[in-house]
């Protein structure tokens, strides 16, 4: 009887043995950013656009605030809540030209957060169709932890990227008729 409890013992010990070798984590691939709208902007100068429909803009309307731009909110979910990332907002004008409207390298970590916001402002002068252009404008915005090329959205790692394109119908004078088929559906 005496022998088993020392064999017991013994199983005891070796079953509760301690590693002291270092175990490497497994490393997570890096996961992409998404970009959502924001329907309850905290600016109060912000209007609510949605990649799920057209938004006109009015660049006459008072109601767009005391401002010269569009001010709108995004917020950008990122599962890697320690990285730092980048927002950049491009602006397609006629003839396939891009244009930088925004950009902001420094959206920090929000203390272990996965959602951070930011408000991006494109002056009216960047929006404003060329004299016989379509006043329809496509505004292209990209999320990455850094960009190697701003001017096209070409993520620093290939694969982190987010991207969110909303379309724009814009008036510049008050009455204008607005012929919403202009901009793709």
């Amino acid at each position: 009887m005496r022998r088993r409890g020392l064999v017991g013992s013994a199983f005891a010990l070796l079953a509760g043995c301690l590693v002291t070798d270092p175990l490497d984590p497994p490393v997570l691939p890096n996961a992409p950013p998404v970009i959502f709208d924001v329907t309850n902007p905290v600016d109060p100068g912000a209007v609510v656009i949605s990649a799920e429909e057209i938004t006109t803009v009015d660049t006459t309307d008072t109601a767009m605030g005391e401002r010269d731009s569009l001010v709108f909110e995004i917020e950008v979910q990122d599962l890697n809540v320690t990285q730092r990332l980048a927002v950049v907002a491009l602006l397609d004008l006629p003839g396939d030209n891009r244009s930088v409207a925004f950009v902001n390298r420094t959206l920090e970590p929000q203390g272990g957060a996965i959602a951070r916001r930011e408000t991006i402002r494109i002056p009216f002068s960047n929006l404003r169709p060329p004299d016989g252009s379509s006043p329809c404008r496509r505004l292209t915005v990209f999320a990455s932890g850094d960009f190697l090329r701003i001017d096209t959205g070409q993520p620093l790692v290939p694969g982190d990227l987010a991207r969110t394109v909303y379309w724009l119908l814009v008036t510049e004078r008050p009455g204008q008729d607005i012929v919403i088929s202009e901009c793709p559906p």
